[in-house]
C-alpha cells in the first residue's frame, strides 16, 4: 500500500469573485468532486458514525475509532474526495481535503498518495 501524504498547504488562485482550489500534486485546477465523507466523534470517542456519500448513494455506518480515517485525532471531521484532470485520479488514487476539529480549532489540509500519473 502507498505511503499517504498530509500536506498543510492549501494552494488558492484568485479568480475574481470565487478563489479556485488548486491540485496538491500537480498544482492544476480542474478537480472534479467524486465524494464527501463526514466524521461525527463525540470528544475521544472509541467509535465514530462515518456517512459516505459517493455517486448518488450514502452509507452511514459505526466504526472504531482508530479504523475510521477520520482527519481528526478526537472530534469531528470531513473529507472531500477529488479527482484531478492534470495528473490523474480513480477510485484509488483520490484526494482528499480534509477538516478537522482539534481543541476548539479547525484544520484544513490535504490527504492523497504521491502516485500521480502526469498526462
Amino acid at each position: 500500500m502507498a505511503q499517504m501524504t498530509l500536506d498543510k498547504t492549501v494552494l488558492i488562485e484568485d479568480a475574481g469573485s470565487v478563489s479556485i482550489l488548486r491540485c496538491p500534486r500537480c498544482g492544476g485546477e480542474y478537480l472534479h468532486h467524486m465524494g464527501v465523507k463526514v466524521f461525527d466523534r463525540g470528544e475521544d470517542g472509541p467509535a465514530v458514525v462515518r456517512t459516505s456519500v459517493t455517486g448518488g448513494a450514502s452509507k452511514m455506518e459505526l466504526v472504531l475509532a482508530a479504523d475510521s480515517q477520520n482527519p481528526s485525532s478526537r472530534r469531528d471531521g470531513l473529507a472531500i474526495q477529488f479527482s484531478c484532470e492534470g495528473c490523474g485520479g480513480s477510485a484509488d488514487d483520490l484526494i482528499e481535503l480534509t477538516i478537522a476539529q482539534h481543541k476548539g480549532s479547525t484544520e484544513i489540509g490535504w490527504r492523497y498518495t504521491p502516485a500521480a500519473k502526469f498526462l
